[in-house]
């Protein structure tokens, strides 16, 4: 399967890196990677009642959205949408089990509406006012580039510009233990059948080599499943074509050229 489209715009934050241009030096090797804590802030774009209902995993997901979409400059409302995410919020997951383990049960109703992991698709319709498809994708740690592709096959089924975004945060212990959470990260891309830089996406098979991280970016390439990308995100922060191989589910690699700027 080949998948040609082209990206109109992308966002990215990570510990240390709190947008794209200040992530894109720390890519291209040219600074050293820093952590920080990543604070996302209440999302403008939500009523102050649905506002106060988002915690930290929705947070950075909708900031993410809207800083792709604010580059873009076109009508956000009119975006389709694909998400991608490990396993939804897992900080609420815990808080649930942790409920449901005391005497009374005493499950909060809104963790529980933020517990599916189609939530942050439902806020974004609210705050964008968008009565357009949106698509949510479960898919452990290999989610990066699952949810890429799907958005990559409506976009060229559609013809018209889909959302594509991956959102990370970390987990409470214990679930810590069992997921691949190491710190928050969000993408966030916009992509097309025309006018931006153009991209191909081609399934291969295991002859090829997945492409090797940097000694100085393999501690942020291990945080999650959005910064396993690191090697598609030094490619795109680059202005020149650039040629890798990642791996999705069930031992799929998928070939990405990147077009020049």
């Amino acid at each position: 399967m080949t998948l040609r489209f082209h990206l109109l715009s992308l966002a990215f934050r990570a510990p240390g890196l709190a947008d794209w241009e200040r992530a894109r030096p720390v890519l291209a090797g040219d600074m050293a990677w820093v952590p920080d804590e990543v604070l996302p802030s209440p999302p403008s774009m939500l009523p102050a009642a649905e506002r106060r209902r988002t915690g930290p995993f929705i947070r950075l997901a909708l900031e993410t959205a809207a800083a792709a979409a604010r580059e873009w400059g076109g009508d956000a409302e009119d975006l389709p949408v694909v998400f991608a995410c490990y396993g939804g919020d897992l900080e609420v997951v815990h808080s649930i089990c942790h409920a449901l383990s005391l005497p009374d049960r005493p499950v909060s109703p809104v963790k529980f509406h933020n517990s599916v992991h189609n939530a942050v698709v439902g806020y974004w319709a609210i705050g964008m006012k968008s009565r357009q498809p949106a698509t949510a994708i479960s898919a452990g740690p290999h989610g990066f580039v699952n949810g890429l592709v799907e958005a990559a096959l409506q976009a060229l089924d559609s013809d018209r510009p889909v959302m594509y975004l991956c959102a990370e945060y970390p987990a409470p212990e214990p679930l810590a233990g069992h997921a691949d959470h190491g710190g928050a990260a969000a993408f966030a891309m916009i992509l097309a059948t025309s006018a931006g830089r153009p991209i191909m996406l081609e399934e291969v098979d295991e002859t090829h080599r997945l492409t090797p991280v940097p000694p100085g970016l393999q501690d942020l390439a291990r945080l999650n499943a959005v910064t396993h990308a690191v090697p598609l995100l030094r490619a795109l922060a680059s202005p020149e074509p650039a040629e890798i191989v990642m791996q999705a589910d069930s031992g799929v690699r998928w070939r990405f050229k990147v077009g020049d700027r």
